[in-house]
C-alpha cells in the first residue's frame, strides 16, 4: 500500500478486482487488450465486496464488469461506468436490470454504436 503525498486519504493497492479471490494475469505490451500474458505478470485479485462500501464507484474494466458486479452486493450509493455488450447475458441491459434488482435507479443508460455504452445509477 502506498499513499499519495497530496492526497493522504487515498491508498493505492497493487491488486485486481474480480469475481473471486485468487491470482490474475495482467496483459501488457503495445496492445494490452490483445497481448498474451508473460509468466510472472500476475497480481492478487480481490472481490468488490471486500473493498466496499463506498459512496461512488467508477468502473471501467473492458468487459469484466459483469464478472465483478454480478458476483457482488454492490454496496455503494452511486455507480457510474462503461459497459461492453458481449452476449445476451452480458450486455448493458442485463447490467441495468441487475442494478435495479439491487435497489438502484438507472439515471443514465447511453448505448454507443460500437457495442459499448455508459451507465449511471443511484441507490434509491
Amino acid at each position: 500500500r502506498a499513499a499519495f503525498k497530496d492526497f493522504p486519504n487515498v491508498l493505492l493497492h497493487q491488486k485486481a478486482v474480480a469475481g473471486e479471490f485468487g491470482r490474475r494475469s495482467i496483459r501488457s505490451g503495445s496492445n494490452w487488450l490483445t497481448t498474451t500474458t508473460e509468466k510472472g505478470n500476475e497480481v492478487e485479485a480481490v472481490t468488490l465486496d471486500s473493498i466496499l462500501p463506498c459512496d461512488l464507484l467508477k468502473i471501467d474494466c473492458e468487459g469484466d464488469e459483469y464478472e465483478i458486479l454480478f458476483s457482488s452486493k454492490v454496496d455503494c450509493h452511486r455507480i457510474v461506468g462503461e459497459y461492453h455488450d458481449l452476449d445476451e447475458k452480458r450486455c448493458g441491459r442485463s447490467l441495468c436490470d441487475y442494478l435495479v434488482s439491487r435497489g438502484f435507479r438507472i439515471d443514465l443508460f447511453r448505448p454507443e454504436t460500437n457495442g459499448t455504452g455508459m451507465f449511471a445509477a443511484e441507490r434509491t
